[in-house]
């Protein structure tokens, strides 16, 4: 069994060398050369560059999830059957969703909340399912997160008539294939 020993010996200039090897027996002038493993001023600046942008990024995320609780926490909350929370704000904000909340300003809320509602909700809660079969054609047609019954059957409709869909393949061969998309509505 040999024995190995690390060495951490500093030289100008650098971070450091490091010898490993065999060291049972040796004598000084049978050591081996040194390597020398000390990176470049560009790496330690690029891992600088690396760390500061996460750490921005991190900070933009913590300022703005602050920023939208704060939103929330001044608004009036009116919970809905389905599970969502309205946010009426008295600040003149534009509409928008977050996790199972509903944000609108009081005119917004007063003038068209249906239209607003129907939209940030399909944000919240979309998603439909169906098979591509081997064929390409399109089956088990399933609304994953019903919003309404009329988007519902209009989503219905239109994937079940829609052209066949080029099938997934397998080693070459076509196979089944279940997807689930996001539709997403525009209700201007």
């Amino acid at each position: 069994m040999m024995d190995f020993l690390l060495y951490h010996l500093p030289v100008e200039g650098s971070v450091g060398t490091v010898l490993v090897g065999p060291v049972a027996g040796m004598f000084a002038d049978e050591l081996p050369e040194l390597v020398d493993i000390s990176a470049p001023w560009w790496h330690a600046a690029l891992i600088g560059v690396f760390w500061a942008g996460l750490l921005f990024i991190l900070s933009r995320v913590v300022w703005s999830v602050c920023m939208i609780r704060k939103v929330i926490g001044k608004g009036k909350i009116v919970l809905e059957e389905d599970g969502c929370k309205i946010v009426v704000s008295s600040s003149d904000i534009g509409p928008f969703s977050w996790m199972r909340y509903i944000v609108l300003s009081e005119d917004d809320y007063k003038e068209n909340a249906a239209t607003i509602l129907t939209h940030e909700k399909a944000h919240i809660r979309y998603g439909h399912s169906f098979v591509v079969a081997k064929d390409g054609a399109v089956k088990d047609v399933k609304i994953v997160n019903s919003i309404c019954e009329e988007l519902d059957n209009l989503v219905l409709s239109l994937i079940q008539e829609s052209p066949k869909w080029e099938p997934a393949t397998l080693k070459g061969k076509p196979v089944e294939q279940c997807l689930r998309i996001p539709i997403a509505f525009d209700m201007r």
